[in-house]
């Protein structure tokens, strides 16, 4: 397979202007996030508007069950990359490799732990989340083919991460954009061509992450890459196996939280809405997926810059990293909040133009959600640039309180006072106090990194700053 070639030696990462160097990493990152946030747009929309606000509502159900294998892919990918860009900075080629094989070997078993769990308790888990006996149906036939699938999936998202930590930004971002037009094609074939509904949208989903898969592996194993996959490596030892459950462990339980989020908040949609506040629920979250995902490309696209400078012990570069991801976000936020704002109603009719009440709904829930989200842009970097940094714990804490205590226990109080309303308002709580979580834990890290920078002898130690 000829896969693009890229720069073997990821040296630039230290020396090439960070601006520059940020924007040649986050550029493709935000485009294989939108590329990959298609995959769930597409088969909504396709599902939406062929099968109805029935078929929305099943595959908003699947969502958690998505979810949680993502917290599996973050669990494994985020650690594995990480220990990748802090090797390759640290000049440690052996240790990057290391961490490669063992990544490979957790991924593998995270997919069949998911696969045994998923066919063990299917039925079960979706009436738990709030599936009626209408909806349940389509819900399992769509979320069996998917968990056929795990395999694909699992692996070309975590080959992803470690092809961007290895200095490979575009091609990362290839394999997205490559998976994400096969997911298309597919989707008009399975869906409208056959006829197959939330069947055709599953089966295309899982050829399409095949195909991004071939092209993944077909770069890191016969393409321009420093990683190697050496078979010695391959029974991963114990602390390193820990060490990198231990930093992609924030990122697995801010997705965990968000699954058990989106659980909680179907089984409030039911009760004050019915299947039809779950389809609404549906069509915000494929929404979510453009509006705000790509921001978290921005956080991926710095994770390697941060690990990779902090390992090659560049403090101030790291500082000049975290505070332009940080302004990129913020931007991102902003207009993604006009654009809801102004054209909230345009956006559902593109899932369904037809049901009056459920375009109201999901157009009051957006707009309610949105308002503040550029406020929580600086506790979103931070939890990326802990993680870059191998520092796991800083990242756990950052995560846990922002979801325990500002999104949960406002789930917990306002609906049962507001009901739906209340459901939506959880979004602006969390967002206000992110910004003062956010702020509290960057001064202190930057006070840290600064004495850092003054200890190597301050400009000499960061003279590739500009």
């Amino acid at each position: 397979m000829m896969c693009p070639m890229e720069d073997r030696n990821p040296k630039f990462m230290e020396t090439e202007n960070v601006p520059r160097l940020l924007v040649r990493f986050a550029a493709p990152a935000a485009v294989g996030m939108i590329a990959n946030a298609l995959y769930n747009i597409v088969d909504r929309i396709f599902v939406g508007q062929t099968v109805g606000a029935d078929g929305l509502g099943s595959l908003a159900l699947a969502f958690p069950f998505m979810l949680f294998f993502i917290s599996l892919g973050l669990l494994v990918g985020t650690g594995t990359s990480s220990l990748i860009s802090l090797s390759l900075g640290a000049k440690d080629q052996e240790g990057a490799d290391r961490a490669f094989a063992c990544g490979c070997v957790l991924m593998a078993l995270c997919s069949l732990l998911y696969v045994l769990w998923g066919f063990a308790f299917l039925d079960p888990l979706l009436r738990l989340f709030g599936a009626s006996e209408h909806l349940l149906p389509d819900a399992r036939a769509y979320l069996e083919i998917i968990f056929a699938g795990t395999f694909f999936g699992g692996f070309a998202f975590f080959l992803n991460f470690c092809i961007r930590a290895s200095g490979s930004p575009n091609v990362a971002m290839g394999t997205l954009l490559l998976g994400a037009g096969a997911n298309v094609l597919l989707d008009a074939c399975f869906v409208i061509g056959l006829g197959w509904g939330v069947r055709g949208a599953a089966f295309a989903t899982i050829l399409a992450q095949g195909v991004s898969l071939a092209w993944a592996a077909g770069f890191l194993f016969f393409g321009g890459t420093r990683l190697k996959l050496h078979a010695r490596f391959l029974i991963p030892k114990p602390r390193l196996a820990g060490r990198i459950l231990l930093i992609g462990m924030p990122s697995c339980i801010l997705e965990l939280c968000f699954a058990l989020l989106m659980f909680l908040i179907n089984r409030l949609a039911q009760s004050y809405g019915g299947d039809l506040a779950i389809s609404a629920m549906g069509i915000f979250l494929s929404l979510d997926s453009l509006l705000f995902l790509p921001s978290i490309a921005a956080g991926e696209a710095c994770r390697p810059i941060i690990g990779y400078n902090f390992g090659a012990g560049k403090p101030l570069r790291v500082i000049q990293t975290i505070k332009l991801t940080i302004v990129f976000v913020t931007l991102f936020y902003c207009l993604s909040m006009i654009v809801v704002l102004f054209f909230a109603e345009g956006l559902v009719k593109f899932f369904n133009a037809d049901n009056a009440e459920l375009i109201r709904l999901t157009a009051l829930a957006i707009r309610v959600g949105y308002i503040t989200m550029p406020l929580m842009s600086v506790s979103l970097v931070m939890s990326y640039a802990f993680q870059g940094m191998g520092k796991s714990r800083q990242a756990l804490i950052l995560s846990l309180v922002r979801h325990v205590f500002l999104l949960f226990l406002p789930l917990a109080i306002l609906p049962r006072f507001l009901g739906l309303l209340g459901i939506w308002l959880i979004f602006p709580v969390s967002d206000v106090g992110s910004l003062f979580l956010g702020v509290f834990f960057m001064k202190r890290e930057f006070r840290s990194l600064r004495s850092q920078g003054a200890g190597l002898g301050g400009e000499r130690a960061n003279q590739s700053l500009s």
